[in-house]
């Protein structure tokens, strides 16, 4: 990204197939993440959400302690 703007001292990374983004979703992202001193975030939804609003859809789902999600990389 250097050398696009040799002052950049970000950069937002976004998969391609996730179809229900928004302008407002990712303005939430980047001011949420440019209150922290994080390297890296990833952002998951929950299996639940994604079957309801995607119902047959195929994606990987990670099963945590209290839900799945499935991460949007």
């Amino acid at each position: 990204m250097k050398e696009i703007n040799p002052k950049a001292e970000h950069v937002l990374m976004v998969s391609s197939d996730i179809p229900g983004i928004t302008g407002e979703m990712v303005d939430w992202v980047v001011n949420t993440d440019m209150q922290t001193d994080l390297d890296v975030t990833t952002i998951s939804s929950s299996a639940r959400s994604w079957k309801k609003r995607y119902p047959g859809c195929k994606r990987t789902w990670t099963h945590l302690k209290d839900m799945e999600v499935c991460g949007e990389t």
